[in-house]
């Protein structure tokens, strides 16, 4: 059950990072009054866990919110999707997990994920990174059912996206045994499109040259983004992933290019209707090993959006909305964490921008068209929290929970009065392992 909280987000290195300069793309960038709106911080709730572990990772303009969250006795966690309130618990493939880990934003009653089904993989390649030995399934969820996606011939499959249409997006085994796959991985795969009709299945071709491929996004005009390179381990924290950053549209596969680090690396996150991708790119290479930066790439160019004052190191945007906003995660050289908002070319704090509570907003990983972000809150025991911020602007005025805050701009923030929180060390080997699918240099935090 580990989430997006426990796969690997970038080089653990223990030095200074080059901020380097921000490129700001002059073409449709996000427009906005230049005020900072002060949000509302929620907690949505557990799925019967008591060690709370849980994260908000995808929200709809209808408000519906996606993740995952421990069950009870605290061994396992299950897919949620979260309406008007109340946490539904996706159940699984037959096996003990569940799990959302991209921005979904579907208000359709379709959600992707990837679960544990009851069988044994038999070269136990551990691809869903629950560390059970089980095969990993693909799952559409539609309607109060589960359906396991097929595969292209291998033992798993990894959902990872769903839009309008309900195209689900993520990436297949074959048959292939693929003498390039760095172990445990052995079967090659692909990136996969399912549907929109039963059984119909596209494969996402990688790059000449290239022998595989990943589907990460896609957007409701059937856009994909993902990664394409070499066969290479999935969800595992002890080695890298492709390198190329890629966007598949009308039949044509295109690299997206990079931020300029002298190792290419570029993972993207998410897609939206207009075409503009956000994610995390290569910036700096020092000794150790690159250091990654959240990017906004649109009609071919690509913005270095930079990293927060006080949590310089490395930075990676999750999730966006088709205004432009994107939110996202910066660390510090401890890989310390504080999810950030970044509009009018300018990359906030999300801490700065919430009332003094019990919770310090630890990432960003979706916002929606209305301003609403989900993402992960972090209390003073280092438990992680599925939270939405709600914006009160004109727009949430009459939302109960805004109250007096139900004001546009923010004049003196107020996390100086924010009790601090200390990130125990297992919450930073966490981090460490934040994203399985992102490429990194020597000094990985083992598990």
């Amino acid at each position: 059950m580990k989430s997006r909280i426990l796969t690997c987000l970038a080089a653990l290195v223990l030095f200074t990072a080059l901020a380097g300069s921000i490129r700001l793309a002059a073409q449709d960038q996000p427009q906005h009054s230049g005020k900072q709106t002060r949000y509302v911080v929620k907690d949505l709730g557990q799925l019967g866990g008591t060690t709370f572990f849980a994260s908000a990772e995808g929200i709809s303009n209808r408000g519906w919110v996606t993740g995952g969250a421990e069950v009870t006795g605290n061994q396992s966690g299950h897919a949620f999707l979260w309406r008007d309130g109340a946490m539904t618990d996706l159940g699984t493939l037959g096996g003990p997990n569940s799990w959302i880990n991209f921005p979904e934003k579907v208000d359709r009653e379709f959600v992707a994920g990837y679960a544990d089904t009851s069988q044994i993989d038999p070269l136990a390649e551990n691809f869903c990174g629950f560390g059970t030995g089980l095969i990993c399934g693909a799952f559409l969820w539609e309607n109060g059912v589960m359906s396991q996606l097929p595969t292209l011939g291998g033992n798993n499959a990894y959902a990872v996206n769903v839009n309008h249409r309900g195209q689900v997006v993520g990436f297949a085994e074959t048959n292939t045994l693929d003498a390039t796959c760095i172990p445990p991985q052995q079967l090659n795969l692909q990136g996969v499109v399912w549907g929109p009709k039963p059984g119909q299945m596209e494969i996402l071709a990688p790059f000449p040259g290239d022998d595989a491929s990943m589907g990460i996004g896609i957007n409701d005009r059937g856009e994909a983004i993902g990664q394409s390179g070499m066969c290479a381990v999935v969800n595992n924290s002890n080695n890298a992933t492709m390198q190329r950053g890629v966007i598949w549209q009308n039949g044509t596969v295109t690299d997206i290019g990079g931020l300029g680090g002298s190792v290419p690396y570029t993972f993207p996150w998410a897609i939206n209707n207009k075409g503009q991708v956000i994610g995390q790119s290569n910036a700096e290479t020092i000794q150790y090993g690159p250091i990654v930066h959240a990017f906004f790439w649109d009609k071919g160019a690509m913005t270095d959006l930079g990293v927060l004052p006080d949590f310089n190191f490395v930075s990676a945007s999750f999730g966006f909305n088709d205004k432009g906003q994107v939110v996202g995660i910066s660390l510090d050289t401890n890989f310390n964490a504080h999810g950030f908002i970044w509009q009018d070319g300018v990359m906030t704090d999300l801490n700065d921008l919430i009332e003094p509570g019990p919770l310090g907003i630890y990432d960003g990983n979706d916002i929606n068209d209305a301003g609403e972000i989900v993402g992960t809150g972090i209390d003073q025991s280092g438990a992680f929290h599925a939270v939405l911020l709600i914006p009160c602007d004109e727009r949430h005025a009459g939302d109960q929970s805004c109250g007096d805050a139900a004001r546009s701009t923010i004049v003196t923030p107020q996390i100086s009065e924010r009790p601090k929180v200390t990130q125990p060390e297992n919450v930073r080997e966490l981090l460490g392992k934040r994203l399985g699918f992102v490429h990194f240099g020597t000094g990985v935090i083992k598990p």
